[in-house]
């Protein structure tokens, strides 16, 4: 009988074959290293190794865009739906390049292609394959390090600054991210412009400006004016018929013929047009009708009695805000051109209380319409007060009403909510945005503001039909404007939108005078000199025309001239080409001139 062999017959070759199964196994869990670089903007670095059927396999890899790093350890990503049950874990299985560009391959035929734009943007597409089609969000892993990031509010932007530099990382509409967990969060359902990382100059450090132009370039000076006199096309024919075919409509006594009589001034039929809206106003008077209000004095007259009505509402509102300021009610700033009327017609300590009153108003639960008051107080104290109410003005903007902006195929709309979010959009707000954009960005010689506030302005002017009528509300989903219902005509718009325009206005002489002194005309005040023996005023309108002036707080004069000629005193002034009477009791000068030169200085001798 033979003896059983020793045991360490049967350890030997066991060890063997674990040895060499080890080894092999090592060879194949061996990883390397690999890196590509792309002009320094663009790059990959990670490692690979082989699996058990020879197939590299992708074991980590970090893709760095502009100095922003997405690490993906493992090769993983999250394709998901708010779904859980329909999300997708999937790996980075290789990557590919091609000239500026690098197209990672991932399980499940997704693809991530970065490419390296002309500008030095890297910009991310993620291409989805049909059977994936339904996942709504591509959720990557965002490696932050030491970088200082900041969400901007109201928009899908990220700013990071660090030792890279100043650099933005936008997603498409929709999206999100978590910085908690590191993450950017795609929503792969939004149109238009891809995930991209892209530098951005200190100097010029306007992330919605950057965001807003991501779908094509914002309304510049050129194409806003292409816009606007296709508007104004419209709105002179629609007038023309209105005045033409209802001669007596009450509205040509108010705004529609003030606006008709500016237009019809710009286009040479200032005269032709005259006579048929003093007409009405003279018919409406007779009838016992109020007389012409401040809309439509300054073109056919009735000058004393448009100042004894408009200074008995003006105290009667002065009254009113000043039990509002002394019960800190922010509704009174709501009041249209409340700053002008309190210095023009009110004691200037009420302008200083309704500015501390606009300072404590609370921004976060203010409603728009509020927000755009708030505006409008300071660009009128910039004007009067001076540099530090036109920052604030611009620090609102930013902090309150940027947000607010949302941007449609139709271009861009003031919406009730922020951001991407689906919003209601009152049109006539946007349009008062938009122009108060615009006189902030002249405060504050920031370009970048007149950008958005002629593209709010142009998105408007985009809906307009074929007689200048606009939507008065809509809503903006799923990226488009919708109208809702209501209607604004064109002369509701025409303040804001027209740009050279003789609506007459009161101008406040705070800076040049004092409180309680100014100016309302039709006219534009071309230049204002204010010496201790002379007051000249040039002022701008078409050769030919006649229009009535008014100058308020000023004391008694020696003489008054008219076309470098000494014109004499007349109450009956209004019957003729030109003239002027003063009333010493109420400290005003009324007065009618006709040009004769595009430019007429009245001349005030103290």
């Amino acid at each position: 009988m033979k003896k059983p062999l020793p045991a360490l017959y049967y350890v030997i070759p066991a060890v063997y074959v674990l040895v060499i199964g080890f080894f092999v196994l090592m060879q194949f869990r061996a990883r390397e290293s690999f890196q590509e670089n792309l002009g320094g903007a663009l790059g990959l670095r990670g490692s690979w190794s082989k699996s058990l059927g020879g197939a590299k396999q992708i074991r980590d890899l970090t893709v760095s865009c502009n100095g922003v790093r997405l690490r993906f350890p493992g090769g993983r990503l999250l394709l998901r739906d708010p779904g859980p049950a329909r999300s997708r874990r999937l790996r980075v299985l290789s990557y590919n390049r091609t000239g500026q560009s690098v197209e990672l391959a991932c399980s499940e035929g997704l693809r991530l292609s970065f490419t390296l734009a002309g500008t030095g943007t890297v910009e991310l597409r993620p291409l989805i394959p049909a059977a994936l089609q339904g996942l709504h969000v591509l959720s990557l892993p965002l490696d932050l390090g030491e970088e200082r990031a900041e969400r901007v509010r109201g928009i899908p932007l990220l700013r990071l600054s660090g030792k890279s530099g100043l650099r933005y990382v936008a997603l498409p509409a929709g999206s999100d991210f978590d910085l908690r967990a590191g993450r950017l969060e795609v929503n792969l359902q939004a149109e238009g412009a891809p995930v991209a990382f892209e530098l951005a100059d200190p100097a010029r450090d306007e992330p919605y400006v950057y965001w807003f132009s991501r779908r094509g370039p914002l309304a510049d000076e050129a194409r806003y004016q292409a816009g606007l006199q296709r508007f104004l096309d419209d709105a002179y024919r629609y007038w023309n018929q209105v005045i033409m075919g209802t001669p007596g409509d009450p509205a040509i006594a108010e705004d529609l013929g003030a606006c008709l009589l500016s237009e019809a001034a710009r286009r040479g039929d200032y005269r032709r047009y005259l006579p048929a809206v003093a007409a009405v106003v003279r018919e409406r008077a007779a009838s016992g009708a109020s007389g012409p209000s401040s809309r439509i004095a300054a073109y056919v007259g009735y000058l004393q009695g448009f100042q004894a009505a408009s200074a008995q509402q003006a105290a009667a509102l002065i009254d009113q805000v000043t039990e509002a300021v002394r019960r800190s009610d922010p509704q009174v700033l709501d009041t249209p051109g409340l700053l002008r009327v309190i210095v023009n017609r009110g004691p200037f300590s009420l302008a200083e209380e309704v500015l501390r009153l606009a300072d404590a108003a609370d921004r976060d639960s203010a409603p728009l319409p509020r927000l755009l008051s708030l505006l409008e107080n300071y660009t009128e104290a910039a004007g009067l007060l001076g540099q530090p109410f036109a920052q604030k003005a611009s620090e609102l903007i930013d902090a309150t009403l940027l947000p607010a902006v949302l941007q449609a195929r139709e271009g861009l709309f003031l919406a009730g909510a922020g951001g991407e979010q689906e919003g209601r959009v009152e049109v006539l707000d946007s349009v008062r945005a938009g122009r108060l954009f615009l006189r902030v960005a002249g405060l504050t010689s920031r370009p970048s503001l007149a950008l958005v506030g002629r593209s709010l302005l142009l998105s408007a002017l985009s809906l307009a039909d074929s007689e200048g009528f606009i939507p008065a509300r809509g809503g903006v989903l799923a990226g488009s404007f919708r109208a809702l219902e209501g209607q604004l005509p064109p002369e509701r718009l025409y303040g804001y939108l027209a740009e050279a325009r003789y609506l007459p206005e009161e101008y406040s002489l705070y800076g040049q005078l004092s409180p309680g002194a100014w100016l309302y005309t039709a006219a534009l005040p071309v230049q204002i000199k204010v010496g201790s023996g002379q007051y000249r005023f040039s002022l701008g309108f078409p050769v030919g025309g006649s229009h009535y002036f008014l100058l308020q707080g000023i004391p008694a004069m020696q003489s008054v001239m008219l076309h470098e000629i000494l014109w004499k005193s007349d109450p009956e002034y209004s019957r003729y080409s030109d003239g002027w009477v003063y009333d010493p009791a109420t400290q005003t000068l009324f007065g009618k001139l006709t040009q004769r030169l595009p430019e007429e200085d009245l001349v005030i001798n103290f």
